[in-house]
């Protein structure tokens, strides 16, 4: 028997146990719905950035992150959020642009202007990736042109596919191609390719097309491609090229001439 001081009541051992242990529960109960609070609460936080990646038409990879100001609560990205935007070569080496975005919007498109800088440059932007881009971007080390045309990367399997070639010598600078994929070295009859594209600072990026729709398949193919000069002179890779990513990147080196294109 327990008393109870102050009160004139006896508690047995048996409801004064219970009494705790539902005492405890109480607490228990009460910490589990703050944490459940607490993770719905997290769970509802607004995003802090936005990326966008595509891939130019000289063959670079380009992955623009703009960060939200700290001090607005809503995001969508607009005028005075900080920008980084990464250029991933075709060697692999990177450079990178960051600064502030001066003004505009998703809609209209954004004007960035680089840390220590007066000279910006424009991106138009859709969904999750960049649409253009124009000007000269300045860098971590130095000028880069904005590539002539930008390609949408999604890098999954059934994603629209382009291809780009690296390491054309100076001759072909400027040169409109056209590209196409064979199964075996001497069949024409996929139809599936690109042309209408320009080599620029040495590479060109095509993207695929089959029965007038972007091409999204993957597999195995030989790549030619056709010069447009005078000899109309084609070229088709030693070996097969495995097209399974969203861009697949081949070497000039990696091409012989063919008489049959």
């Amino acid at each position: 028997m327990i008393n109870l001081p102050y009160s004139g009541l006896v508690m047995t051992d048996k409801e004064f146990s219970m009494k705790n242990t539902l005492k405890v529960l109480g607490i228990i109960a009460f910490i589990a719905v703050i944490g459940f609070t607490s993770a719905a609460c997290k769970g509802a936080e607004e995003p802090k950035s936005t990326t966008y990646t595509s891939v130019g038409s000289d063959g670079n990879t380009y992955e623009l992150v703009i960060t939200k100001d700290p001090n607005r609560a809503a995001y969508t990205p607009q005028a005075g959020d900080s920008y980084v935007l990464t250029i991933t070569f075709t060697d692999g080496t990177k450079k990178t642009s960051s600064g502030k975005v001066e003004s505009g919007s998703v809609d209209s498109g954004f004007t960035l202007k680089p840390t220590s800088s007066e000279t910006t440059f424009t991106v138009t932007v859709s969904s999750e990736k960049m649409e253009a881009i124009s000007g000269t971007i300045k860098t971590d080390k130095g000028d880069v042109a904005a590539p002539a045309n930008i390609f949408a990367v999604t890098n999954t399997k059934d994603s629209p596919k382009i291809v780009t070639i690296t390491g054309f010598p100076t001759e072909y600078e400027e040169e409109q191609l056209a590209l196409t994929l064979q199964k075996t070295k001497d069949d024409w009859s996929l139809e599936i390719g690109g042309m209408g594209w320009r080599v620029a600072n040495g590479s060109i990026t095509i993207p695929l097309w089959k029965d007038d729709k972007e091409y999204t398949g993957t597999g195995d193919f030989y790549v030619s491609f056709k010069r447009y000069t005078t000899d109309n002179a084609g070229y088709q890779t030693k070996t097969k090229v495995s097209i399974n990513s969203a861009n697949t990147t081949v070497r000039y080196n990696d091409f012989v001439y063919v008489d049959s294109y």
